[in-house]
């Protein structure tokens, strides 16, 4: 899995250990997937320019744009502080 992914595996693991609580607790459909997956098939679609019908590996293509909207906002409730925060002072 790590060719799709262009990610190092701890990079992968890192954002997977931060976002599985979130994910853990939604299912699509009747099929749970699980946070792994998810995680792996959002970022190979962000690393491709491939449609979400020929990304179907391991996951029909109808929920594959509702994984990638819900890991999109699992990473963005994450890292929204690390990464937007707000000028506390006139030189920020």
């Amino acid at each position: 899995m790590q060719n799709f992914l262009i990610k190092p595996p701890e990079m992968f693991d890192e954002r997977l250990v931060r976002v599985s609580p979130i994910l853990e607790k939604d299912y699509i459909g009747r099929q749970h997937l699980s946070p792994v997956l998810k995680l792996a098939v959002t970022l190979r679609h962000f690393a491709s320019v491939h449609t979400y019908s020929s990304m179907k590996w391991r996951v029909p293509h109808n929920p594959i744009s509702l994984v990638v909207r819900e890991v999109c906002e699992a990473l963005k409730s994450e890292y929204i502080d690390e990464v937007m925060r707000s000028s506390t002072t006139p030189a920020e």
